[in-house]
C-alpha cells in the first residue's frame, strides 16, 4: 500500500511538472486536481513514515503489527474516507488525462492533416514545375536538331561555294 501511495505521489508530482501546449487548455483543472489529492496523501505519508522501519522484507514487527499501528493512528472509517477520497480523485485525474490526451491527439491529428495538404500543394506545384522543365527540354532539342541541320546546310552551301572559288582561283592561275 505505501508503494502504492508512493507511486501516486510520485504520478502526482509529474503531473505539476507538465506544461501546458497549444492544443490543450485544460491543464490547469487536471493539476488542481492533483493537488486536492496530493494534499491528503503528504499528510497520511507524513503520519506512517515513522512506521518506515517496519516496512519492507527485513522487517521486525511484521504486518500485523504495522497495520495495527496504521489503524490505530487511522481509524477504520478514516481511512475508508481516505480511500475513497483518493480514489475519486484518481478517478478525476484519469479522466482529466484522457480528455487532455484526446485533446492532444485530435490537435496532433488536425496538425498533422494541414502539414500533409502543405506536402500534397507542394508536390503538385513541383510536379507541374517539372512537368514544364521536361516540355522547355524537349522544345529546346528541337530547335537545337533544327539548328543543326541549318548549320549542315550552311556547311554544304559554303563547301559548294569553296569548290567553286578554288575551280575559279584554278582558272584565274591559268590564264595568268
Amino acid at each position: 500500500m505505501i508503494r502504492e501511495l508512493d507511486t501516486l505521489q510520485k504520478a502526482l508530482h509529474h503531473i505539476d511538472t507538465l506544461q501546458p501546449s497549444g492544443c490543450s487548455t485544460d491543464l490547469d483543472s487536471i493539476k488542481y486536481s492533483a493537488i486536492s489529492c496530493r494534499q491528503p496523501l503528504e499528510e497520511f505519508l507524513g503520519r506512517v513514515k515513522k512506521y518506515e522501519r517496519s516496512l519492507g522484507l527485513w522487517n521486525k514487527f511484521g504486518t500485523v503489527v504495522f497495520e495495527s499501528r496504521i489503524s490505530c493512528g487511522l481509524g477504520s472509517g478514516r481511512r475508508t474516507r481516505f480511500a475513497n477520497y483518493l480514489n475519486i480523485h484518481v478517478g478525476t485525474i484519469n479522466v482529466l488525462l484522457a480528455e487532455h490526451g484526446l485533446k492532444k491527439m485530435d490537435c496532433a491529428t488536425s496538425k498533422t492533416d494541414s502539414e500533409n495538404l502543405q506536402i500534397r500543394q507542394r508536390l503538385d506545384g513541383n510536379r507541374n514545375l517539372l512537368q514544364s522543365i521536361k516540355d522547355n527540354v524537349v522544345a529546346q532539342g528541337q530547335v537545337i536538331r533544327n539548328m543543326h541541320t541549318m548549320l549542315a546546310t550552311l556547311f554544304e552551301m559554303i563547301g559548294g561555294e569553296l569548290k567553286s572559288w578554288l575551280s575559279l582561283s584554278e582558272t584565274v592561275a591559268l590564264v595568268w
